[in-house]
């Protein structure tokens, strides 16, 4: 995981792309660390095509419903993935 970003955290609001906060980039760092991005020096804060993209394959691939939206199910199955 990238340094400097917190990926202990709890999701305080749904996630979708045009969303700007550090919990964006603690789901950008953790979708790096499962290989469906790209891992990069410091993940961005902003949601971008890129990371909906990113989340849509996760969520296809975990059988979830593929929106491209962080929900809290999205976001639980992530943190066990990565914890």
């Amino acid at each position: 995981i990238s340094a400097g970003v917190a990926t202990d955290i709890v999701l305080k609001k749904t996630l979708r792309l045009g969303t700007a906060s550090p919990q964006v980039a603690a789901v950008y760092a953790k979708l790096a660390r499962l290989g469906y991005v790209r891992n990069v020096k410091k993940p961005s804060e902003r949601y971008t095509l890129v990371l909906r993209n990113a989340v849509r394959k996760f969520q296809s691939e975990n059988d979830l419903p593929a929106t491209g939206i962080v929900n809290k199910t999205t976001f639980t199955l992530l943190q066990e993935l990565t914890d």
